[in-house]
């Protein structure tokens, strides 16, 4: 059974994970990340906290389909261009 600080936990690492990636994807690719990166963060971020403590398995399990479509998405890419930066 989740609990409410059980998903509060998971969409922190959640949020942190998928703005970040998309963050250093634009980076490395020589733009400035969009600004609907934040819009989307946070407007996960109030949605994630506000449905975590009435149906924490439901925001459980939405904070994971986030972290899974993030890293599928652009994690990729980032650790390709971080890996490249760093040799």
């Amino acid at each position: 059974m989740a609990t409410a600080s059980g998903a509060k936990r998971l969409t922190v690492t959640a949020l942190v994970v998928s703005g970040g990636l998309a963050s250093v994807k634009s980076i490395t690719e020589g733009k400035a990340p969009p600004i609907r990166v934040a819009f989307g963060v946070g407007i996960a971020g109030v949605v994630l906290f506000g449905l975590s403590d009435p149906a924490p398995g439901l925001a459980t399990s939405f904070a994971a389909l986030l972290l899974v479509s993030a890293l599928l998405t652009n994690g990729t890419a980032a650790y390709d261009a971080l890996r490249k930066a760093v040799k």
